[in-house]
């Protein structure tokens, strides 16, 4: 029964922490693409006044224009263009057409017709006073999806720190353990909780951006962090288990 109880406590740990970071990713996704059309509005009221929806039309071709120029085959996708295109493409169908949000837009573009009332003229009025917001939230969007594109293009490259920073840490431990040197469970677990932080931090960053910045400037930085903290904790786990 004593084995029973935790083999089912081992599964049920793990079940948990796996629905825990799927549910984790799944927020940071939604806030970023959140920030990242709050940031824009925000830019476009203060900071790029005269740009308007031009900005985030830019952003969007300066975005298109790193995969064209720095990433043209990738392991995940053979031509990183057309897939994070396929992904921007998709993102806005679901987001937009599949919602009516964008029938609501070209219904509310229309001109009125005489003295038209009620809430065909008030979605009307709405949509001059807001055009350039809600075209730059369509843009942002796509922009969003390119660079998610990116990230999961990226994901080979976090394998590789994975591997490679766990592996530099285990050889780490194994050198302390047979030459009888210390360890630490204070760096061990401050480490340990850097790991996944990171990797969200990862996302949560590049998607949020509001100014077009290459990928390798955020993505590899991040990387390297996140092989160099579990390199630090696979050297300070504990000499004997």
């Amino acid at each position: 029964m004593q084995t029973s109880n935790a083999n089912s406590g081992v599964r049920g740990g793990f079940f948990s922490w796996a629905v825990g970071c799927v549910a984790t990713l799944f927020f940071v996704l939604f806030f970023s693409l959140f920030f990242s059309v709050i940031f824009e509005w925000v830019g476009m009221t203060f900071f790029w006044k005269d740009a308007h929806v031009t900005h985030a039309k830019e952003l969007l071709v300066k975005e298109l224009g790193y995969l064209n120029q720095d990433f043209r085959n990738t392991l995940v996708a053979k031509d990183s263009m057309r897939f994070a295109k396929g992904f921007a493409d998709k993102m806005y169908h679901f987001l937009f057409e599949k919602t009516g949000i964008q029938k609501m837009v070209e219904r509310a573009k229309k001109p009125l017709s005489g003295d038209e009332k009620g809430g065909r003229r008030l979605t009307h009025d709405f949509y001059q006073g807001s055009e350039d917001y809600i075209l730059s939230a369509f843009y942002t969007t796509q922009t969003y999806a390119v660079r998610l594109a990116v990230l999961v293009m990226a994901m080979p490259l976090f394998a590789i720190f994975f591997v490679v920073g766990l592996t530099e840490g285990l050889v780490r431990r194994d050198l302390r353990r047979w030459r009888g040197g210390r360890e630490s469970s204070l760096v061990y677990a401050y480490a340990k909780r850097g790991v996944w932080p990171t990797f969200i931090a990862t996302w949560w960053v590049y998607l949020s951006l509001p100014v077009s910045c290459h990928p390798n400037f955020v993505i590899l930085p991040f990387g390297i962090l996140f092989g160099v903290l579990l390199c630090i904790m696979a050297a300070s786990f504990k000499k004997y288990v």
